[in-house]
């Protein structure tokens, strides 16, 4: 039986780096790992990028820059690059049926313009994985609800919340096989 964990917050609330904290542990324990994170870029303490990391392997490449006057595909204050979509994207549809899926992150993008990861949700509804972990904001904790009516969430608050991750990975492993 597939699973589906939703991780949300706001931009910071550290969806990211659970995501690549339970990725690395599940890994090591055996576990068969795919898909992708985006974790931000940072110039000091400015944030000027986003970047897909690619689960198996390790493969990176700039999602995201911050947008110009004239960058052609804008979400928020963020550049995409197409290229990247268009390559995470591949990586997930060429995947055969993995223990764990990460996808990090969905958003406007995809929800509601059916761009960017849509074909995920697609990948997510196919449902050949044991546990998909996917990552999203507050705004869409209804959809999600909606499309994955199983769906576990779990709300990531500020920095200074308690560490979520033994309270997933205690979760995870009581997950019938």
């Amino acid at each position: 039986m597939s699973r589906i964990i939703g991780l949300y917050g706001e931009s910071g609330s550290g969806k990211t780096s659970l995501c690549k904290e339970i990725s690395e542990k599940l890994s090591l324990e055996g576990r068969f790992v795919s898909g992708f994170i985006s974790p931000a870029v940072f110039k000091g303490d400015v944030k000027v990028g986003i970047e897909t990391l690619l689960f198996p392997g390790g493969e990176h490449k700039t999602l995201a820059r911050l947008a110009k006057a004239e960058s052609q595909l804008v979400v928020g204050k963020w550049e995409l690059f197409p290229e990247t979509l268009a390559w995470a994207e591949t990586a997930l549809l060429n995947q055969e049926t993995t223990d764990v899926l990460v996808i990090d992150e969905l958003g406007p993008l995809e929800v509601t313009q059916n761009k960017g990861w849509a074909r995920a949700l697609d990948i997510l509804d196919a449902g050949k994985f044991r546990l998909a972990i996917i990552t999203f904001r507050p705004d869409f904790v209804r959809f999600f609800n909606a499309r994955y009516p199983g769906i576990i969430q779990m709300q990531l608050g500020p920095q200074k919340a308690p560490k979520p991750l033994p309270v997933l990975l205690d979760f995870i492993h009581s997950l019938p096989d």
